[in-house]
């Protein structure tokens, strides 16, 4: 996982360090008027645009992905997102392909929760099972930019 405030780590280090992240973030600075739908951002990359009230985590869904890397950036309001490894949940259905999806049930594990606001940005990584939507100080409206980039393009060492 990687997490950066708007005003926190050095973006600039991480751009250097993962290409893709700057790609992704150039392209949120010149989007065009807000939609729905997904677009294509570059070669391997695509944005998924995301609207929805935060929720009780009681009515939270824990995923994972195993072909993309998610990078969410927080346009509007803000969200408490809950992270836990795979050893700490139990399989809800098996993984969807066509979806790269991978649903838990909800644990008693303790969780890493990470509360983001407009211009935080966030990457789950295959070992990140993370629970979007929390409510953080009763129900906001959220809207973000969930961008999907594929494993060829992740450039790990």
């Amino acid at each position: 996982m990687i997490v950066s405030k708007e005003n926190g780590v050095d973006r600039k280090a991480l751009i250097q360090a993962f290409p893709w992240i700057g790609k992704c973030l150039e392209w949120a600075a010149s989007a065009p008027a807000w939609s729905e739908e997904n677009e294509a951002v570059t070669e391997g990359i695509y944005v998924k645009k995301v609207a929805y009230e935060t929720h009780d985590p009681s009515e939270c869904r824990f995923e994972n992905h195993r072909k993309e890397l998610d990078l969410q950036l927080i346009i509007e309001g803000g969200e408490v997102i809950e992270l836990l490894a795979p050893a700490q949940v139990e399989k809800d259905e098996g993984y969807q392909v066509d979806g790269d999806v991978e649903f838990y049930h909800s644990s008693d594990a303790v969780a890493t929760r990470l509360p983001l606001k407009a211009g935080d940005f966030a990457v789950f990584f295959p070992d990140d099972v993370h629970c979007c939507g929390w409510t953080r100080e009763g129900v906001a409206t959220v809207r973000k930019y969930v961008f999907k980039i594929d494993r060829e393009h992740w450039n790990l060492v």
